[in-house]
């Protein structure tokens, strides 16, 4: 999945998947959300012996999943 935001900095890119975590500052927030769709993913994924990331693909940013082939 690829979307063509403002994407995810060097730094927060370890905590995006954690539950509530917003890259963004609170008081400068443009964009409205709970900060719970990646943890799910990551979840989701997790219960499917599959993994997320990320990947910079300027502008915005990349998400990858890896399904294991049995």
């Amino acid at each position: 999945m690829r979307d063509d935001g403002p994407g995810i900095s060097l730094e927060p890119r370890g905590k995006i998947f954690e539950l509530f975590y917003r890259a963004e500052n609170a008081l400068t927030r443009e964009t409205s959300g709970t900060g719970i769709g990646l943890a799910s993913v990551r979840r989701l994924a997790a219960a499917m012996s599959a993994s997320v990331a990320v990947v910079d693909a300027a502008p915005g940013a990349e998400f990858k999943l890896r399904f294991q082939c049995r």
